[in-house]
């Protein structure tokens, strides 16, 4: 099996409602991008189906139909390497605000997943907690027949503690860029490796890294993955490219680009 070093990418955070309204211009001014928000937004990507997955569950019981969850409307809470420096184990704690119609918010939830080469598709859902339910106020008149009648007690689930490293702690999003950067490669793992085998058959060694990353003005995002690939006597110089062209259709390869021999 060949070794990758691979990215992983946290994700933008935002309040429920409110978060809606940090995204509208403030003063006049534009929205401000950033390479962080970039890296943050391209995580939802692989995280969102597992998301939906649970949060359909847990909502199956107090809404006729399943909410939406909108890559804006989660928020990293925490995040943690769990096997030391550059290991590629990570928990990661999103807070989530699903939402229905015109962005009516029917509660929070907080899930838990861990990431990890050891697990199914990389990830696994550790734990979650039902944090508020839907309040039938919130909701307007033509769009109250959502609910389902029910108590209005609070579904209570107890979240498992996490063991926290003294050497690892949680760190928002923002303040640690190369973990970012590593959990991105660390998600696009097995497309470089299907992608490169493709073009070059078996190869010897490889060595990987995001060189760039671009939103692509429609609402998807545009990643370079630069790479050091030795198959027989030669090392080739690549650039890899991936593309999303919405937030709903992940990150797939378009193409591969030989920049350099040796």
């Amino acid at each position: 099996m060949k070794t990758l070093l691979l990215l992983l990418v946290l994700i933008f955070g935002v309040n429920p409602c409110a978060a809606y309204a940090s995204e509208q211009p403030v003063n006049g001014s534009k929205p401000e991008e950033s390479k962080e928000l970039m890296f943050q937004d391209m995580l939802m990507l692989f995280l969102l189906p597992h998301i939906d997955k649970k949060i359909d569950e847990i909502y199956a019981d107090l809404l006729k139909y399943s909410p939406e969850v909108y890559p804006y409307f989660v928020h990293v809470h925490d995040v943690r390497r769990v096997n030391g420096f550059r290991g590629f184990h990570f928990v990661i704690t999103l807070e989530v605000i699903p939402t229905v119609g015109p962005h009516i918010a029917v509660g929070k939830d907080r899930l838990i997943f861990d990431i990890s080469p050891t697990n199914p598709n990389n990830v696994r859902l550790l734990d979650w907690k039902h944090l508020e339910d839907p309040a039938e106020s919130n909701f307007p008149p033509n769009w109250k027949d959502m609910l389902k009648k029910r108590s209005n007690q609070l579904s209570q689930h107890v979240v498992k503690t996490v063991t926290e490293s003294p050497h690892d702690p949680f760190v928002e999003p923002e303040k640690d860029t190369k973990m970012m950067n590593l959990v991105l490669l660390f998600e696009l793992g097995s497309r470089i490796d299907k992608a490169v085998k493709e073009e070059f058959g078996e190869i010897n060694s490889s060595l990987y890294e995001i060189s760039g990353i671009r939103a692509d003005g429609h609402g998807g995002f545009n990643v370079r993955v630069h790479g050091l690939i030795t198959h027989g006597p030669v090392q080739d110089e690549v650039n890899i490219y991936f593309s999303a062209p919405h937030f709903n259709s992940g990150l797939m390869y378009s193409g591969i680009e030989v920049i350099g021999k040796s």
